[in-house]
């Protein structure tokens, strides 16, 4: 195939179109050229091909009427397509053709900043805002961190905590009832202990050991310790010493008689003895005392003894609070009689006393080891509850204050009368007790001694013409003897049977 020249036969309007390229030479413009040349040669239309027909008839024309040599365009090889920037535009005349048709834009003079205007720096122009696109599947925008902000506090002093005080144990940090157990190991005797001169004096020989040093620490310990010294420990009376200088015999009719006593003359006038027990002050403390009779001192005198020891507790009835009173005997049995039994006779001034103490209960024990040359049961007890009496006791104090003006606590029940019968059924019941008390002992000692028939009978005779007492009489009220055996005893017969134990 000939080939002809390329510069013989376009020099013209390639040029022309070099031209036009040259003077529309501005970036955008070959940018938009190229973009819209691709864009035609992609996408063909009817016009273009309408044009290109048009062109080429034409062509035709014009060479066979001038006469001028034929212009062949190659095709394009396919070396050309792996250009870096394509196939070059001037291999095709609708190109320049198309580009003769686009009219020449003036390019605008670029405008002087005036001398008013300030001029701007690129630093100081801000760049364009982000605009973040809806189509941008899972991107978002970074944010901006934010600045810290800079907070002038004022300076804190630093104050230390103060450390929690620990308290050192100690005696009064512990609870009153771990105290008073304290107390109990220190001041309460497994035995009883023995006194004289009035419940004042301990005996030296007989002392029980215990360290009274604790009462002298302070006085809250002194307080709550005496109160534990004297509540608790039984204290033991013998009746073989005469009554000391500190008391004074007393008639039995005025100490039988609660109303005839005047609380806190005597203690007002007497002086306490150092190393003794202050009975006046402390006695009201006492709740368990025994007095106890040998088995040879069964004399008037003895007697005696007996009520002045009971008459120190029964002076003072509105101070008083004795629980238990235990008389302790050993009779014998001598000239048809047992001793000790005169000592509870009916209207006596120690059964008085007894009424005046007012205690919860007052036991006596008979020991049998004098009796039948202590055969038998060892002892026997004779129980007598008496709290009633504590109403008869409240009674004549009540009816003393009135006399006197004091201002003593009145009765709550004093308007009631169920309650006022049935106090004075307890009183009568316990009064009752009282005078059955020598028949009670009577019958104790018996039990542990078997007389001969005819003296017996002789005896049961003449009790129950002197005391009036006899089987109706006995089953009127309750009473009961406590036993305590070794072993099986021997006695038996229709009085053993009636005075067992319930």
């Amino acid at each position: 195939m000939p080939t002809v020249a390329r510069s013989q036969n376009l020099p013209i309007r390639s040029r022309a179109g070099s031209q036009r390229t040259s003077r529309n030479s501005t970036p955008s413009t070959n940018a938009s050229s190229s973009a819209t040349s691709r864009k035609r040669r992609a996408a063909p239309s009817n016009q273009q091909a309408k044009r290109r027909r048009q062109l080429t008839s034409s062509q035709n024309s014009d060479s066979n009427s001038d006469q001028e040599p034929v212009v062949e365009i190659e095709a394009p090889l396919p070396e050309d397509f792996k250009k870096e920037f394509g196939i070059p535009r001037d291999q095709y005349i609708h190109d320049a053709v198309l580009l003769a048709s686009i009219p020449e834009w003036p390019i605008p003079a670029p405008t002087l900043a005036s001398e008013n205007e300030e001029s701007l720096d690129e630093d100081d122009v801000a760049p364009p805002p982000f605009i973040f696109s809806a189509y941008a599947g899972g991107v978002t925008p970074p944010r901006p961190k934010p600045k810290p902000r800079i907070q002038h506090r004022p300076q804190r002093t630093l104050i230390p905590k103060p450390k929690p005080k620990i308290k050192k144990a100690s005696l009064m940090g512990m609870p009153t009832e771990v105290r008073e157990g304290i107390y109990r190991h220190i001041l309460v005797s497994h035995k009883p202990i023995p006194v004289y001169d009035g419940w004042k004096r301990v005996y030296e020989r007989e002392r029980p050991g215990l360290d009274t040093r604790i009462l002298c620490v302070n006085k809250r310990i002194n307080l709550e310790a005496t109160g534990v010294l004297y509540r608790e420990n039984t204290f033991l009376y013998r009746l073989r010493d005469a009554p000391g200088p500190s008391h004074q015999m007393v008639g039995a009719q005025q100490l039988a008689a609660v109303d005839d006593y005047h609380p806190g003359r005597a203690s007002k006038t007497r002086k306490h003895e150092k190393g003794t027990i202050n009975v006046d002050k402390f006695g009201e403390d006492f709740r368990y005392l025994t007095i106890q009779a040998d088995h040879n001192r069964h004399s008037a005198q003895t007697q005696e003894f007996m009520l002045e020891a009971i008459k120190t507790f029964a002076k003072f009835p509105s101070k008083m609070n004795v629980h238990t009173l235990q008389i302790v005997i050993s009779p014998q049995y001598e000239n048809g009689t047992f001793t000790f039994v005169n000592f509870f006779q009916q209207g006596s001034a120690l059964i008085a006393a007894l009424k005046g103490i007012a205690c919860e209960k007052i036991v006596i024990k008979v020991w049998n080891k004098f009796l039948n040359e202590g055969e038998g049961p060892v002892r026997s007890e004779i129980s007598l509850p008496l709290q009633y009496l504590r109403f008869a006791k409240h009674r004549k104090l009540q009816q003393l204050s009135c006399h006197s003006g004091g201002k003593e606590p009145l009765d709550l029940f004093r308007g009631d009368t169920r309650m006022q019968s049935f106090r004075m059924a307890g009183i009568r019941w316990c009064n009752w007790q009282l005078a059955e008390l020598e028949y009670k002992v009577l019958q104790a000692c018996r039990k542990h001694v078997r007389e001969p028939a005819a003296q017996t009978d002789g005896q049961n005779a003449n009790d129950a013409s002197d005391d009036d007492f006899g089987h109706d009489d006995e089953e009127a009220f309750e009473w009961f003897v406590e036993d305590e055996t070794d072993g099986n005893s021997e006695d038996g017969g229709d009085e053993d049977s009636e005075f067992e134990p319930n």
